[in-house]
């Protein structure tokens, strides 16, 4: 038979033999037995192949032994490290017997002639095969063992952490057996503070960098998140560019942290053979070492803390007072004979007593008596003379009764270099050592499951009556007899506990496996002591000597009764299920409500295998739907639904009716119940119905309807209850769904469709576009056939046709309706929806429009458009079929007329509005202009000189880009340039002579005078920078404010240059005109002083311009 771990991957075997054709015969031998071959032609040879290959069973020829020197196991051992490959030595019955002894001393395993049968000699490695197992399997248990109790010892006798976990990286190498170690400590915000390992040395430095900036690789970081190890087969392909990349190769990682309660104290990381990754108990090693130094350092921080707190309470009482007051542990100070001084709210809050009761007593009193020598003790050491500190263990008392376990740290008060008082810090270490205990149950547990299997493990013959050696003590739980019972067969053989229809079965299964020298594997019953049945299953072996014959059988058999019960009970289910789930997923594809219903009954008939299906459904009010008779089948039967039937009763009583059995009349073979009904629908009697069943579907409290199934046999539905209980409420949600679906899409049409109409009231004013939009959404939402709208004119009291869709004639378009008149002026005079419902009253309304009755309207509604408390107009819907609205119907149509409403009013107000505006626009230009006139007249300025001015800033404002909006405001500024001079009396403004010092002064304030008249006019703010700064100037030098460059505004910078050149080239009462080469040379002149250049270039340009086009 085949080594356990042969059944994992195959078996790689090693020859070396330096005769092609013998060495080709094993190997064809041995690949017939499910081996994987490697060949090789002479030792160094194999050396060059044992890396790369790394087999597990080496065939050494002894003629090539021979040629070697001692010492060859360790030289092949040595090039397959760390795996250690069994080495046998291939003779012939020709090989001395000193060639078989040197090579075993050589560090040979085995011994191995080439004559012997096929058979045999494979069964030999075999055997040897599962030899190595054995050993490897205990050599891996006493090498994770040692690690733990090295590293359990280390954490004893170890109190500083990084010597602690570098000591750990080293036991992890060896005895621990891999090929390098490391870890990472975080501090309480997952921070990385240093890095310990051992096996890498300086092949480290990069990744230890990395480490230190918390760069963790991708194994490292889950390894940190996750409680349990990650286990990495190949760690280059999560961290290719990593600096350990080249170290790894080949060989398997395992991550896990230092992790002691919530805290995260570290990650440790190892590689090792990937042969080993997967091994429970490398994995059991790695996270009981991780627990351990995690609450190593959990200790260690504990302690640290303790003692850097003790100390301090040493150097000065008063200064830690307060810190004490906040501690939550114990802290007490008593003087040499034991008596309470001092003890902090944490004590007083545990003894449940005040500060004044508690002073003055013996510590003692709160001490569990068996603790009270180890205090006293310390007393006397202290009034001895002894001033070191203690640190020990007790237990205290509660006022409850409890007993809490604390760890003491005891130091005494100096003074004058005597022991004068006694700290004593005491934590509650209740939690640190139910830890404990948690750990030891934890290496208990392993240890447990490492010596107990659950089953029965066994060594017996190969003989009808299977005659046991060998019983393990799961022989009790699994038999009901004790392991001597069956041990020779005492009480009973184990064959007389097998059932008798399988005892054939495994006699015949273990002979076959037994003659192929295979393992076995067997599922069969046994009947226990009790006499209860029990299903076990059984993978056992022959063991053969090295003759090959068969010596006993071992094995190990385990109760699956509890497996293959759910198993069986699981395919039943699972058959239903799947039928379910298949009906289910084809009826929850689809959110078309008709569809589902279509779905829901066919596939309820098909699991049923029922001749009818049918739903009657029910509306949100838990009525009938009006269409209920045309939901029944998606057969050829229909009928109408009773109010005694049995659709009431179900929708009432919310409960399943079942019919097995109808007869012949109707009537039911067995009574559903008091007050129930005791006949089906006529329909059914005459579709020849004998059985049935009606299910409520209902979903969350709500009532969706009845799903019913009829037979034409008797047929008993009762079997099926629990089916189709769960089909029905799956039925009832696709419905529910279907229905939701249907609704909000419908609502989310309508709000998108308010939401257009909203952007088409606010983005447009056109009233004719709007309302073309307002009516397309009616259309298209409430699905009516035409709409229309009639506006209100209050001085004729009538409603015109202003917009519509949907009409096939053009018999509305020109209505006039008078208020009161007709439907649509009814609904305008009474404020109130008018409907009608009849085809014959809507043609005689409409009777003055001869056309009217080819639109073969059935129904009508007017909705008066009401906007501030007045009517302005009526929205009318017309359809060629029945109308019945529902009230969100309505609602949205009342929605849709608000909306109307208010574009409508919007629009009228808009319009109102730009005309007063523009209206208003025009007067103030009007007088801004007359303004500039009666100036000129008052300056004697030359006729048309504002004009010139105007027209000439506004065509360089444009070449100088100024936008069309700032325009109108240079406009006016231009006009109003001069406005200031109104305050300038008429002797100094129309004096011919020039003006002295005095005048020009009060000259000068006339832009001042300017900003004074037209700051307050909120409407020529705009237009103020021309009158105020037209007379600054580029350098700095003009008035008023002595403004320079560009912090003068462009548009008076752009008028001082056009005001000049049409001063300089007019006519004035006190000189004559220019020519027009004497004011260019002027402007050139002034570029750069008076005017600012790129101004005058831009003026220039438009010049010539003018110049070349005379």
């Amino acid at each position: 038979m085949m080594a356990k771990h042969l059944d994992q991957s195959p078996y790689r075997v090693l020859i070396i033999e330096d005769d092609p054709a013998l060495r080709g015969d094993i190997a064809e031998i041995l690949r017939k037995a499910s081996m994987e071959v490697v060949e090789a032609k002479d030792v160094e040879d194999a050396l060059a192949l044992l890396k790369s290959k790394r087999p597990q069973l080496i065939l050494l020829s002894d003629t090539l032994l021979e040629a070697q020197s001692g010492q060859l196991g360790e030289r092949l051992r040595a090039e397959a490290s760390p795996r250690r490959p069994l080495i046998v030595l291939m003779g012939s019955v020709e090989t001395s017997s000193e060639t078989q002894s040197g090579g075993l001393e050589c560090g040979a395993d085995g011994y191995l002639l080439r004559s012997v049968p096929m058979r045999e000699f494979v069964a030999r490695i075999e055997a040897l095969v599962n030899l190595q197992a054995l050993e490897e399997k205990a050599s891996n248990l006493n090498r994770i063992l040692r690690a733990i109790r090295a590293v359990n010892q280390l954490i004893v006798r170890e109190k500083d952490p990084q010597a602690l976990l570098q000591k750990a990286c080293e036991i992890l190498i060896e005895p621990g057996g891999h090929f390098y170690a490391w870890i990472a400590t975080l501090d309480s915000k997952g921070q990385v503070e240093n890095v310990v390992e051992a096996g890498l040395g300086e092949a480290f430095a990069e990744m230890r960098q990395r480490l230190l900036r918390s760069e963790f690789t991708a194994v490292e970081q889950r390894a940190k998140e996750a409680q349990e190890v990650i286990l990495v087969e190949d760690p280059r392909s999560l961290c290719s560019d990593c600096p350990m990349a080249e170290h790894v190769a080949g060989r398997a990682a395992m991550s896990v942290s230092l992790r002691y309660g919530d805290r995260v104290y570290g990650v440790l990381t190892v590689s090792l053979p990937k042969e080993f990754l997967f091994e429970k108990e490398e994995q059991s090693l790695l996270q009981e070492m991780a627990g351990d130094l995690a609450f190593a350092l959990y200790s260690l921080e504990l302690e640290e803390q303790q003692a850097r707190m003790a100390d301090g309470l040493r150097e000065s009482e008063e200064k830690y007072r307060l810190l004490a007051e906040t501690m939550q542990d114990i802290i007490l100070v008593h003087d040499m004979e034991g008596v309470i001084q001092y003890v902090n709210q944490a004590g007083l809050d545990f003894a449940g007593l005040q500060a004044e009761e508690a002073i003055g007593r013996s510590v003692t009193e709160f001490v569990a008596a068996e603790f009270v020598p180890e205090i006293l003790k310390h007393q006397r050491a202290r009034l001895s003379g002894e001033l070191q500190s203690f640190k020990y263990e007790l237990e205290f008392l509660h006022p409850s009764g409890r007993r809490v376990p604390v760890e003491v740290h005891s130091s005494p008060i100096q003074r004058e270099g005597k022991a004068r008082q006694v700290l004593i810090v005491a934590r509650d270490i209740t939690e640190r050592k139910a830890a404990e205990r948690l750990i030891q149950e934890s290496r208990r547990r392993l240890e447990t499951l490492m010596n107990n299997l659950p089953g029965m493990a066994y060594r017996c013959r190969n003989d009808p009556e299977w005659t046991m050696e060998f019983v393990s003590g799961g022989c009790l739980e699994l038999t009901g007899y004790r392991a001597e019972a069956l041990v020779g067969n005492q009480v009973r053989s184990y064959a007389s506990l097998i059932h008798p229809e399988d005892r054939s079965m495994v006699w015949e299964s273990v002979q076959k496996a037994v003659a192929e020298k295979k393992p076995f594997q067997i599922t069969y019953r046994i009947t226990t002591a009790d006499g209860r049945e029990k299903w076990v299953w059984e993978k056992g072996e022959g063991i053969f000597d090295e003759a090959g014959s068969l010596i006993a059988l071992e094995g190990f058999i385990t109760d699956i009764s509890e497996r293959v019960a759910y198993e069986k009970d699981l395919q039943l289910r699972m058959e239903q299920l799947d039928a379910l789930s298949r009906a289910c997923q084809i009826v929850a594809a689809s959110l078309d409500l008709e569809q589902v219903l279509q779905e829901i009954v066919t596939l309820a008939k098909r699991l049923t295998q029922a001749d009818y299906g049918g739903i009657v459904l029910v509306d949100e009010s838990g009525q009938i739907g009006k269409h209920a008779e045309d939901q029944i089948g998606y057969s050829p039967m229909h009928y109408q639904v009773r109010p005694d039937g049995i659709t009431q009763w179900v929708l009432r009583h919310q409960t399943i009716v079942i019919g097995n059995s109808v007869l012949d009349d109707g009537r039911f073979e067995a009574a559903l119940g008091d007050q129930a009904p005791q006949t089906i629908n006529p329909a059914l009697i005459t579709a020849g119905i004998r059985s049935f069943i009606s299910l409520p579907l209902r979903v969350k409290e709500q009532n969706f309807g009845v799903l019913h199934l009829y037979s034409k046999q008797p047929s008993n539905f009762a079997q099926m209850e629990a089916l189709l209980t769960a089909f029905a409420s799956q039925a009832a949600v696709a419905i529910d769904n279907a229905h939701q679906f249907r609704t909000a899409q419908q609502r989310l049409e309508r709000l998108s469709s308010m939401r257009q109409i909203d952007h088409a009231i606010s983005s447009n004013l056109d009233l004719g576009l709007t309302l073309d939009i307002l009516i397309g959404h009616v259309l298209s939402q409430l699905k009516v056939d035409a709409a229309a709208v009639l506006l209100y004119r209050p001085e004729t009291q009538s409603l015109h046709f202003v917009a519509g869709q949907g009409f096939r004639t053009s018999a509305l378009q020109h209505s006039e309706i008078r208020l009161g008149q007709g439907l649509a002026g009814l609904a305008a005079l009474e404020r109130r929806i008018i409907s009608v419902h009849d085809q014959e009253k809507l043609n005689k309304v409409f009777e003055r429009s001869s056309s009217f009755r080819d639109e073969h309207f059935q129904a009508y509604l007017g909705v008066p458009l009401v906007a501030k408390g007045e009517v302005i107009g009526v929205l009318e819907i017309y359809q060629r079929r029945a109308l019945d609205p529902t009230p969100e119907w309505m609602a949205f149509l009342e929605a849709l007329a608000g909306q109307a409403a208010i574009a409508i009013e919007n629009i009228r107000l808009f319009n109102d509005l730009q005309n007063t505006n523009l209206q208003l626009l025009q007067a103030y230009d009007a007088t801004i202009e007359g303004w500039a006139k009666a100036l000129e007249f008052r300056d004697m300025e030359t006729e048309g000189h504002s004009r010139r001015v105007v027209e000439m800033t506004l065509r360089l404002a444009r070449r100088l880009g100024m936008e069309d909006r700032q325009l109108a405001s240079v406009r006016r500024g231009a006009l109003l340039h001069d406005i200031g001079k109104m305050a300038i009396p008429d002797v100094i403004l129309q004096k011919p002579g020039p003006l002295n010092e005095a005048e020009w002064e009060l000259m000068r304030q006339h832009p001042v005078f300017a900003l004074k008249m037209l700051e307050n006019i909120p409407f020529l703010h705009s237009a103020l920078d021309i009158p105020y700064c037209h007379h600054e100037r580029w350098d700095g030098s003009g008035y008023p404010q002595g403004l320079k460059g560009e912090a003068i505004p462009l548009a008076a910078r752009i008028f001082a240059v056009v005001d000049v050149w049409d001063a300089l080239t007019s006519d004035r009462p006190y000189r004559k005109a220019w020519s027009q080469e004497q004011a260019l040379r002027y402007l050139e002149e002034q570029k750069g002083k008076q005017f600012d250049p790129r101004v005058i270039n831009a003026f220039l340009t438009i010049l010539r311009e003018d110049s070349n086009r005379r």
